[in-house]
């Protein structure tokens, strides 16, 4: 995403600031020095931050500590004034599920570099956590905003007991899991396709205690002001490609639900990918021939089966849509590559 840096509210050094106090130290004058800030903007949440300079401040905070798990200490003191009009905007709603909504819209409040969204699948809720392309987020920095949101969505629906089914990070297992268990409480799984949080599908109708519709339309206004003026990246097709790239398969995804995984009404994004001088279907195009491509060259998996995942009516409108990819059939373009590999 070149001639975009993702920014976030110096709010999210917060709880690291509230950690280190706990063990008897004060890095504020540290951290001021490493954001370039004064104390009084370190104080005030509408401050902004280059991602890189957090990231390079973690960085130091991991090797300073030596404590590869900060980042879930640092999670465990998020309070919601940390989250701000985020925490405000999302705690009036009605449901979980609809709070949810109006988080994966206002996240940008946050850090505009990071992207939530959830689907039901089935019986499970699937929230998804990823970040902007190129963005250096160390594992441990996953690990906070992951275990941020388990212990956000605790706070909001009031069941501090209640544990998500399953957990799934990209990066390695580390040595030691045991506080890893002991926050959330459920499976755990490492070297994951992507980063999620599992939870029955029935939580998200779980009603919200602190539902406010009157402060809810308020502090809406309020965050739809703050959102228009936040710079806006030009970049609505790497998302959608990251998006759609994500799924296992690609029939029964359509372009409101990819808006909707990015907080923007189906409009908005139709508009926002014209600016980019594309459209959703030339993007779900050009994923279909890479997902297409791979499957063919990775497996023995039948063209009907991979027309099924990808979304096609029949392995006839496959093969149409593959010999316009590359002006050859699905099968001969396998033997071809299958030949070539010998």
């Amino acid at each position: 995403m070149p001639g975009h840096v993702a920014t976030a509210s110096v709010s999210v050094v917060w709880p690291f600031l509230s950690l280190a106090r706990q063990s008897g130290r004060d890095v504020t004058l540290r951290i001021c020095e490493a954001l370039e800030v004064s104390q009084a903007e370190l104080a005030d949440p509408s401050t902004r931050v280059p991602m890189p300079m957090l990231a390079r401040l973690f960085a130091d905070a991991l090797a300073r500590t030596g404590d590869r798990n900060i980042g879930l200490l640092a999670a465990r003191h998020m309070a919601s004034l940390h989250l701000g009009l985020f925490e405000d905007v999302t705690r009036t709603k009605a449901t979980l599920g609809s709070a949810m909504e109006a988080g994966i819209r206002y996240t940008p409040l946050i850090c505009d570099g990071a992207h939530y969204g959830f689907e039901v699948e089935g019986d499970r809720a699937v929230w998804r956590v990823w970040f902007d392309p190129g963005m250096d987020v160390h594992e441990a920095g996953v690990e906070f905003v992951v275990a941020m949101s388990v212990l956000w969505a605790r706070r909001m629906t009031g069941l501090m007991d209640r544990s998500p089914l399953e957990v799934h990070f990209t990066h390695e297992q580390p040595a030691d899991i045991s506080l890893h268990k002991e926050l959330f409480q459920c499976k755990l799984f490492f070297g994951a396709p992507a980063t999620m949080i599992v939870a029955p599908a029935t939580v998200l109708e779980r009603p919200l205690t602190s539902h406010e519709p009157a402060l809810a339309g308020l502090f809406q206004r309020r965050a739809e002001d703050l959102l228009q003026e936040l710079p806006r990246p030009p970049y609505a097709e790497a998302m959608v490609r990251q998006i759609l790239a994500s799924r296992r398969e690609l029939r029964h995804v359509s372009a409101e639900q990819v808006a909707r995984r990015l907080g923007l009404g189906a409009r908005t994004l139709a508009r926002r990918l014209r600016e980019e001088q594309t459209s959703y279907r030339e993007v779900l195009d050009e994923v279909r021939r890479e997902a297409a491509q791979r499957a063919l060259a990775e497996g023995d998996r039948s063209l009907a089966d991979i027309a099924h995942s990808l979304g096609f009516a029949s392995p006839q409108g496959f093969n149409r849509a593959f010999r316009r990819w590359t002006g050859t059939s699905a099968a001969a373009w396998r033997r071809r590559n299958r030949m070539a590999s010998l």
